[in-house]
């Protein structure tokens, strides 16, 4: 079962790109996640530790190249898709109950960057 969502964050790099096959691209990039949770007691809002997402935008073979290069580092992004995961941990075919499994990367579906891109220091 595919588990959807959404994620907003910053890129932490320029995205890669590599051939899947002769129909698709693959670009891989990370997005740095920055939450906030509210402090019962002082009631005041604090930063939670930052959390980075793997994540991939499968494309018509041929555009990876031109769909990575607009993908920057420290560009603010929404993205819509879902969680795929990886092999279990243990090695096995198994997905139920407390497996840990290896990875969790987010397959982007549709992206929409929020903002202007930073510009790059001189």
């Amino acid at each position: 079962m595919a588990q959807f969502g959404t994620l907003i964050g910053n890129t932490t790099a320029q995205a890669t790109w590599n051939k899947v096959n002769d129909k698709q691209d693959a670009v891989n990039f990370t997005i740095a996640i920055n939450k906030q949770a509210k402090n019962k007691e002082t009631g005041s809002y604090e930063d939670l530790p930052t959390q980075f997402r793997q994540c991939v935008r499968f494309v018509d073979a041929g555009k990876g190249a031109e769909v990575a290069e607009k993908i920057s580092g420290g560009r603010h992004y929404f993205l819509e898709g879902r969680i795929q995961t990886g092999k279990p941990k243990d090695g096995t075919s198994k997905g139920h109950g407390a497996i840990k499994f290896r990875n969790k990367t987010f397959v982007v579906e549709e992206m929409t960057a929020l903002g202007a891109a930073k510009p790059k220091a001189a």
